[in-house]
């Protein structure tokens, strides 16, 4: 029975073990899962959005154009000049004199719209007037976009997909809208040139994810019909030739390969199929990939897309997957670290805890010396603190005295430069004397006791009013609704002069104004606030002006030590109080100021 007693002892360890390796296992597979749903979750919602978003401006784009051309079409002066040239010969003067009429009407709003050229069709596709005055009187050239023009003679304004022009020979999108008499019969269709490189490809690219993102449009053809951002890998994997743009030039199509690591094998003709995406998306269907398929450079990408049958293009938005799923990768790793961590401390802890509630219990007893050992010190430092700066304030005197005699007896006799050299002994040790005397208050404060009484705010606020001498130039209103609090009126007056003295000192304005606020913050507390119209504080000082000898301004521009407010923040501190400050540059700042109001805090 001993020895099975025994045995069972020993196997007991690892049995438990095991559970817990089991458990931890379960939770990790949880936990990463969990991360790995919520990451593509996360990555769907941005992607669905940008697409959103991008398409919006796309119709909202369309719609501002269309709306722009036909306030165009439907001007006075537009619908007499086109009047004239259907009832005139090309070779006339008078519609010579109308050609050139309305290309200085309409040059300046196609210049205005970034746009290339204008042209006015007759319904049998005559070029009334364009630009170009060599296409005038002729035939309408482009009968790419027949179909969309005979719409407009039906009464309806058309923008259309990007297309080679064979006019202008490079990328355009035609904008048309019906001009018509005063009988509102249409005579004529009014059509400006848009290059697609300008404004639709710029709202385009404003959609992007990350470094690696890209939002781009493609025709039902797969073809891109927007500029692509990465002309320079395309160059580099063969599809564009030096020169070349991306747009009317790319096909939609998967490469087979990363272009960017391998491109020998694959050329501009080589036989490929449309990428799953394009696929897709020309099908009619919107969607998404969030497991990764390749684009038009062979690069791995996740993306969502659409199909917008009314512009007659497919948009998508894509990234890089190793960049977008970057942190989840990270955040694997980080949690098999800790994983193997957890387990690892368990199993030292498992061997090792009596030695470890040992070596704490012998680590106690060292701690409890070493505190009572730093009292000690920082006693010391403190009354070194107190000896030295009382032992300064001695030839500080001395010298400042001596330079204030100097200064009355010999200014008016010593050269400029003797003069600067005066005037800045007596101004540094002046500014010596005034830090000592601060670093003495700052040091007093610590060491002083709260002495707790009943202050009637009334009294205190004209006792505030007499010591704060103001110029003609300053002003301080105070409210008050609070009758009495039981505080230190020592460390109250050492906030209040403090605050309001910066107030005034870091202040331009005509007048200095200073407005205090004393309000009840709950049924414990009081809410004091001092608020002016001062040069402010930018967020990011915020913290770092409440440390000792913390200064935003050279003393040559603004006297003081730093000191100030810090022994505000030790005064807020030691009354169980709490301040803060809301501030911006050139916007005046305001301290709040939270403290108990009756014994309450003595039991906090």
């Amino acid at each position: 029975m001993r020895k099975s007693g025994i045995f069972i002892k020993i196997n007991k360890e690892p049995f438990y073990l095991s559970i817990f390796f089991l458990i931890i296992f379960v939770i990790l597979y949880n936990v990463l899962g969990h991360i790995e749903r919520n990451e593509k979750f996360q990555v769907k919602e941005t992607l669905e959005s940008i697409l959103k978003i991008t398409h919006d401006n796309i119709k909202r784009w369309k719609a501002h154009r269309i709306q722009n051309l036909e306030n165009i079409a439907m001007e006075g002066e537009v619908k007499s000049i086109t009047k004239i040239l259907l009832n005139h010969n090309a070779n006339t003067i008078t519609y010579k004199s109308a050609l050139k009429e309305i290309q200085l009407y309409l040059k300046p709003k196609i210049n205005a719209l970034k746009d290339d050229n204008f042209f006015l069709i007759s319904k049998d596709f005559i070029n009334l007037a364009s630009l170009d005055t060599t296409s005038v009187g002729k035939k309408y050239a482009s009968i790419q976009q027949y179909d969309e023009i005979q719409k407009i003679f039906h009464g309806k304004s058309v923008l259309t997909p990007p297309f080679e022009s064979d006019i202008s020979k490079k990328p355009e999108m035609i904008i048309g809208a019906p001009v018509k008499n005063n009988s509102n019969d249409i005579i004529a269709a009014l059509i400006f040139l848009v290059p697609p490189e300008n404004e639709f490809t710029a709202i385009l690219q404003l959609g992007r994810v990350a470094k690696t993102g890209e939002t781009y449009a493609f025709n039902k053809e797969g073809t891109l019909i927007s500029e692509s951002r990465f002309n320079a890998h395309l160059l580099q994997a063969g599809l564009l030739k030096k020169g070349e743009r991306g747009i009317l030039n790319i096909l939609i199509d998967d490469p087979g390969t990363n272009l960017l690591e391998n491109s020998t094998s694959h050329t501009k003709d080589s036989k490929t199929t449309l990428t799953k995406m394009a696929k897709s998306a020309i099908s009619g269907n919107s969607g998404f990939d969030l497991e990764g398929y390749r684009d038009y450079r062979g690069v791995t990408v996740v993306g969502s897309w659409l199909w917008d049958n009314d512009l007659d293009i497919g948009i998508t938005t894509e990234v890089d997957r190793d960049e977008i799923y970057e942190h989840s990768n990270e955040n694997f790793f980080l949690i098999i670290f800790l994983t193997g961590s957890i387990i690892l401390l368990a199993l030292i802890y498992s061997m090792r805890q009596k030695n470890i509630l040992k070596n704490m219990t012998v680590l106690g007893e060292k701690l409890e010396i070493n505190n009572e050992e730093l009292e000690k010190a920082n006693e010391e430092l403190a009354q070194y603190a107190s000896v030295v700066s009382h032992d300064l304030k001695t030839p500080l005197r001395a010298i400042h005295s001596y330079s204030d005699f100097l200064m009355e007896d010999l200014i008016d006799s010593l050269q400029d430069q003797h003069k600067t050299y005066l005037i800045g002994l007596n101004r540094a040790v002046k500014q010596s004397e005034t830090l000592v005397n601060d670093m003495l208050e700052y040091h007093k404060l610590g060491k002083a006791k709260l002495s707790i009484s009943k202050i009637d705010l009334n009294n205190f606020i004209e006792e505030l009013k007499s010591i704060i001498k103001q110029s003609s130039n300053e002003e301080m209103t105070i409210e008050n609704n609070i009758k009495s609090l039981d505080s230190d009126i020592v460390l109250l007056r050492q906030i209040f002069y403090n605050l309001i003295s910066n107030a005034f000192k870091y202040n331009e304005s005509q007048p200095k104004k200073i407005s205090i606020m004393f309000s009840y913050y709950d049924e414990h507390h009081i809410q004091i606030s001092v608020a002016d119209n001062g040069i402010g504080i930018e967020p990011e000082y915020h913290e770092k002006i409440f440390g000792i000898f913390q200064r935003l301004h050279p003393s040559d521009e603004y006297d003081g030590t730093g000191v100030g407010l810090a022994v505000v923040k030790k005064a807020v501190d030691k009354l169980k109080g709490d301040i803060k400050l809301e501030s911006k540059l050139n916007e005046g700042s305001k301290f709040i100021i939270i403290l108990p109001v009756n014994k309450y805090f003595e039991d906090k």
